[in-house]
């Protein structure tokens, strides 16, 4: 990895004029700026990021004495250059110094904006200053971090996000778009491909994978790379990170930048993801960040006794990371030790599972495989006017835990997405066998999370599905109420269960699910 202590980011494009091009040429590449490829003999430049910075010889009127040659005294010229975070102003400063510049002003940060600067004259004389606002902006978004997981200064994530900066994996993207706390979308055809994951969701997940020095990991989609590039920092030299990707195009891209930035712990793999990668196995970690129904057989076989899988795991059309230890080896057993919200793209390939998605015109619903719905009638019903129904045992302050619990004891939900102005979606509705459905009154709030305003459902059909719900309710409040950090997921072949205990299991394709709550 170049250890030059400045990395270039941008400048506005300049024009220097000197009476000694070569000389002030020979400064900036002592910089560490690569000359810039001229047609013409006569301009001599360096390129910086994708901009350039021109030297030329003085125009004929100035070569008649109006231009004096000035060195430290006199400002020909005046510019910023924007540089990457990590880059060490002091040394640079030192750099220039040995160059035959002269520092202005020695590095210093603004109290304002946190960027650090560095004001220097050339050897011709000309004023530059040296900006990095690429640190204040991260420790902004780390700051913000810091109450969703453990991103503190001293802390082996906190180190690991300050180490790998995300801007470097998403080139040429500004900056104010990188340091925020959303994910960033970096290939679609039609349906999105892949995606910068959202910080926040990577730092806990990454908690939850709880990573060491010399781990062997595997990663189940590699996106931009970052997140891979996050592990190899966590587990060090002494360790190794897989990551696979479906999408070739994909693996070339986190491939690419990998390279760039020179991580040579982490190899980046084109294939099947829900095969794994049986020539490294068995591995320390196992993390997913693409959304499977179902734990593919072969990742769990691959994941050795005490090791953890960390999945964005779809249960009743609700999405949640679940961090798994394997707890015996000789009968491919997991069971949980966190659940959490998140949202993912779902996995592609042999091993997405059967989602079921209906569509018909503007509305998408999106329900458990084997949930049936007549989409004609449920448009029809869309047409006719609902009955507010508040159900007494959530009256009051809405409680979201409810639905955690409902989704995750399988109850039978869907999430509407109609089609409009304002491409509304009920991410919460419940459903009978009956064809009655109820969704329920909901609002976003500025952290994405479900607001209940009125906890109110509205309902279409007969009753029939407020009494179930009614049901499902009085079990929640009966347990005390539990909510993610109660959850308890084990996690076994289908076939290995006794039969007495697979009534009451989540069934998907290849493993079965008992899920339990503690008393809170």
């Amino acid at each position: 990895m170049n250890d030059f202590p400045i990395r270039y980011r941008r400048i506005q494009r300049v024009f220097l004029q000197t009476f000694h091009p070569q000389r002030l040429l020979d400064f900036y590449q002592a910089l560490g700026l690569p000359p810039l490829d001229s047609p013409k003999q006569t301009v001599f430049g360096v390129q910086i990021g994708q901009s350039e910075l021109h030297i030329v010889p003085p125009a004929p009127d100035f070569a008649a004495g109006n231009l004096r040659e000035v060195r430290g005294d006199g400002h020909i010229s005046q510019f910023e250059v924007e540089v990457d975070e990590g880059s060490d102003l002091r040394r640079c400063a030192e750099q220039i110094r040995r160059a035959g510049g002269r520092i202005l002003k020695e590095p210093w940060q603004e109290a304002s904006t946190g960027c650090w600067n560095l004001l220097a004259l050339d050897i011709d004389g000309n004023c530059f200053s040296i900006a990095s606002f690429v640190e204040a902006l991260q420790e902004r978004l780390l700051g913000q971090l810091q109450g969703l997981a453990n991103v503190g200064a001293d802390s082996a994530l906190g180190m690991a996000f300050r180490a790998v900066p995300r801007h470097n994996f998403l080139p040429g993207r500004p900056l104010e778009e990188v340091y925020v706390n959303q994910a960033i979308m970096t290939r679609q055809e039609g349906e999105s491909l892949s995606s910068c994951s959202q910080p926040g969701v990577v730092a806990a997940m990454l908690n939850q994978a709880g990573l060491g020095i010399g781990d062997n990991v595997l990663e189940i989609g590699s996106g931009t790379g970052w997140n891979a590039a996050l592990m190899g920092h966590l587990v060090g030299s002494q360790g190794f990170v897989t990551t696979i990707d479906l999408d070739c195009e994909t693996a070339e891209f986190a491939r690419s930048n990998l390279a760039r930035l020179g991580v040579d712990n982490v190899e980046v793999i084109c294939g099947e993801g829900g095969l794994g990668f049986e020539p490294r196995a068995p591995y320390d970690g196992i993390m997913a960040t693409a959304q499977m129904p179902d734990l593919s057989p072969h990742l769990v076989r691959q994941l050795r006794q005490g090791g953890r899988l960390v999945v964005p795991q779809w249960f009743n059309t609700a999405q949640f990371s679940v961090a798994y230890e394997k707890i015996d080896d000789s009968s491919d057993i997991l069971a949980s030790r966190s659940v959490l919200r998140c949202g993912f793209m779902p996995l592609r390939g042999e091993f997405s599972g059967p989602i079921s998605r209906l569509d018909s015109g503007p509305l998408t619903v999106h329900v458990r495989s084997g949930l049936a719905l007549d989409l004609d009638a449920v448009q029809a019903m869309l047409a006719t006017p609902p009955r507010e129904v508040a159900v007494p045992s959530l009256s009051g302050e809405w409680d979201n835990r409810f639905l955690e619990y409902a989704a995750l004891t399988g109850e039978p939900l869907a999430r509407f997405h109609i089609a409009s102005a304002s491409n509304y979606i009920h991410p919460y509705c419940f459903v009978t066998s009956r064809g009655s459905f109820a969704l329920l009154d909901t609002t976003w709030n500025s952290d994405r999370e479900v607001e209940v305003p009125n906890s109110c459902f509205h309902v279409y059909g007969d009753d029939s599905v407020v009494a179930h719900i009614e049901e499902v309710a009085a079990r929640w409040v009966a347990a005390g109420r539990p909510g993610l950090d109660e959850a308890e997921i084990v996690v076994a072949p289908i076939d290995s269960w006794e039969k007495e205990a697979q009534s009451t299991l989540i069934q998907q394709q290849w493993m079965g699910y008992q899920v339990t709550f503690r008393t809170p």
